[in-house]
């Protein structure tokens, strides 16, 4: 077994740490202890809101949760959740293909034709990359097929534009502009068509033997912003302004639908967090309900045992915790925090927040070590025990340390419940035989 693999982790960490007397003052309990301690809370929200939308929430299906729930705060919670997913996949995907693209230019083994220069130029362009990023890749791509096409990144500051093509566009007969018109859909607030169509290539060029297979690089950044565009209708925000959409739900009035199962504990921790946050996905990283635990971070630098030591940290504070609430709660809200694993529930989420902003900042490390420590091993799909944000985050965490294969397994663990990711599991086991090949011709050599 692997060092990275979570279950050896798994291993070492419930070696390490045993009980705990540590746990969260009372006054930071936030949505646990408040249901825990007080049932009726959560019996009353479930009738209120819809059980069906809570129950899809818990285990992570955030589609069904979305489609069960009626406008309001709870509704924006799983089309926020599934906007930070696809903002995730999406960067994911422009340091997957910028990989790809590089290493095969510098083998001398980049497909000829347009096709791999134009996918590499929108998966630049999509994932917020400079334009120096992309703009040689478009140059390369120039006197082929798309030519028309790459010249929207060239004139426009959108890539796709907001209505379908005129009369005459040259483009109007062309797989491009198809995709584009789906794309404009989904933003419009219609992603099915967009979502469906993410399982078909792109470009397809043929090689001698066999067909190359490029997908849609743009699709999660598009499908980012229309969930979070929903969230916000879902809110009653104008726009797709998301701290103001989170801001709902820190609002006395929305009460434990803004924040039961969240990263953050408290409305307050969230307003905090709102005055300092640039992603909406670092959300519950850094809650004040969190200060005198020793998990504020001390260094800029990725720095592995110090994530380790906050992890380890957190997890004696949220058993301490746990068992205080356990020896004190009626049997209706024991049953509530042992069923529904509540303090399991927030130490994921805030190890993927935490992991997440690391990878933001460029600690790859420290992200990977939260990352893998969050992993329910026991079942490892999308589900109860692990969230698609968790995976997703994994992902790219194995990726940015060098283990192609381990982030291979975690999207396709992904791609089981997400036609979308489809692409993109493919862009990723291109990488993987390359380095592959890569490491036979050393092997070879030496």
């Amino acid at each position: 077994m692997k060092v990275s693999d979570p279950r050896w982790l798994a291993l070492v960490w419930l070696s390490a740490c045993g009980g705990s007397d540590v746990q969260l003052p009372a006054t930071s309990e936030g949505w646990v202890g408040d249901i825990v301690r007080e049932p009726s809370h959560f019996t009353t929200l479930m009738n209120e809101t819809g059980r069906d939308g809570w129950i899809a929430f818990h285990k992570n299906d955030l589609e069904t949760a979305a489609g069960s729930f009626t406008a309001g705060p709870a509704r924006a919670r799983a089309e926020f959740a599934l906007g930070v997913l696809q903002s995730d996949l999406a960067r994911m995907s422009g340091f997957a293909h910028e990989r790809l693209f590089r290493e095969w230019e510098l083998a001398g083994a980049l497909p000829k034709g347009p096709g791999a220069p134009t996918i590499a130029a929108l998966a630049a362009r999509c994932s917020g990359a400079p334009k120096e990023a992309w703009e040689g890749w478009v140059m390369k791509a120039k006197g082929g097929s798309a030519d028309a096409f790459l010249a929207v990144l060239d004139t426009q500051e959108g890539l796709w534009p907001t209505a379908d093509a005129p009369e005459g566009d040259p483009l109007a007969h062309d797989p491009f502009q198809r995709r584009r018109v789906l794309h404009t859909q989904a933003r419009n607030g219609e992603l099915a068509a967009l979502v469906a169509a993410s399982g078909t290539p792109l470009i397809v060029e043929s090689e001698p033997g066999f067909e190359r297979k490029f997908y849609d690089p743009c699709v999660h950044q598009t499908l980012s912003e229309a969930w979070f565009g929903r969230a916000a209708k879902s809110a009653g925000v104008e726009g797709q302004d998301w701290k103001a959409t989170a801001a709902v739900w820190a609002k006395p009035e929305t009460g434990l639908s803004g924040t039961l199962f969240a990263p953050w504990l408290t409305s307050a921790d969230l307003t905090a967090e709102l005055t300092t946050a640039t992603n909406p996905g670092v959300l519950g990283a850094t809650m004040p309900a969190l200060d005198g635990l020793g998990v504020a971070r001390t260094s800029t630098e990725d720095n592995l045992d110090e994530a380790k030591d906050q992890a380890r940290k957190f997890t004696e504070a949220a058993d301490g915790w746990r068992k205080a609430l356990g020896d004190t709660a009626t049997a209706d809200g024991k049953a509530l925090l042992d069923d529904l694993r509540l303090t399991d529930k927030v130490r994921q989420e805030w190890l993927t927040a935490r992991a997440r902003q690391a990878l933001i900042e460029n600690r790859p490390q420290q992200a990977l070590a939260y990352a893998q420590l969050a992993v329910d091993a026991t079942d490892p799909s999308v589900g109860v025990g692990n969230s698609p944000g968790l995976l997703a985050v994994l992902a790219e965490a194995e990726l940015r340390n060098g283990h192609t294969r381990e982030s291979l397994d975690a999207v396709q663990r992904l791609a089981e419940t997400r036609p979308e990711v489809i692409g993109l599991k493919e862009i990723i086991g291109d990488l993987a035989v390359l380095e592959g090949l890569s490491r036979q011709g050393d092997s070879k050599e030496n």
